[in-house]
């Protein structure tokens, strides 16, 4: 009976390791009014570790206006049907370096 407990939590803890290998965490920076480059808003996002930062930045580019008045990044990831999971928000100076993976810093736009 032991032995059997002792699979199944292997199990578990094999399939638990390979999720935490498939995903990554992006800090998304928004600097919305071009005076916050200092300590912009940020967002701590879960998402698959396959996705690449150039593959938001195309969707993004692809938002009306988005020259101009700025990008939005959740826009961005629901055109691109990228699933994502929000962690946390706050300003960059909430996060340590070790909590996430890359950053995304979001087109400002020019006002």
């Amino acid at each position: 009976m032991d032995d059997s407990r002792s699979l199944q939590n292997r199990g578990k803890t094999s399939s638990l390791y390979s999720l935490i290998m498939t995903i990554k965490k992006i800090l998304f920076l928004d600097d919305c009014n071009g005076f916050e480059s200092h300590d912009p808003r940020a967002w701590l996002v879960e998402v698959e570790k396959s996705l690449s930062l150039e593959e938001i930045k195309e969707q993004e580019i692809k938002q009306i206006g988005c020259m101009r008045t700025g990008g939005n990044w959740r826009k961005a990831m629901e055109t691109g049907f990228f699933p994502y999971t929000e962690l946390k928000q706050g300003k960059k100076s909430h996060f340590k370096k070790e909590e996430y993976d890359e950053i995304y810093t979001v087109i400002s736009g020019n006002y």
